[in-house]
């Protein structure tokens, strides 16, 4: 007799246990991944044609726009630029040579070249590389 009461007990305190289990919160979602710091080779010289683009003079400073993601996370990397510059000082004929990583700044060097405005006219395959330093000149 005294071992069914025992049993009961025992079976009673295991089917709360059970569902106390079952009522208990579950654990929250587990932290998004922080992306990751892709790696890069280091930024190539431009290099200018001396006859067909002499020089490039931009008419007053460019402002160049550091992608919002790849600052957050310190993403460095270049993005190198080659193309035309038409008679009324525009960027024409842009082609990308080059950038590392790959598709991270192109968007935005692409952007600054398409705004900005050269006081040189009718050049030929002028070149331009950005790099995206963490630790940019203040």
């Amino acid at each position: 007799m005294e071992a069914r009461k025992e049993f009961r007990r025992v079976a009673s305190l295991a089917a709360l246990l059970a569902a106390a289990g079952c009522a208990s919160t579950p654990p929250p979602p587990a932290a998004p991944a922080a992306p990751q710091v892709l790696p890069h080779t280091a930024a190539p010289e431009a290099k200018l044609d001396p006859v067909a683009c002499p020089v490039i003079v931009f008419n007053g400073p460019q402002s160049v726009q550091y992608p919002q993601k790849a600052f957050e996370i310190g993403q460095e990397g270049w993005t190198r630029y080659r193309f035309d510059i038409d008679d009324k000082g525009k960027a024409a004929n842009l082609r990308l040579v080059g950038s590392s990583p790959a598709g991270v700044f192109d968007d935005a060097a692409r952007a600054t070249i398409e705004q900005a405005q050269f006081l040189s006219a009718k050049e030929k395959d002028c070149e331009l590389v950005f790099a995206y330093r963490k630790d940019a000149p203040k």
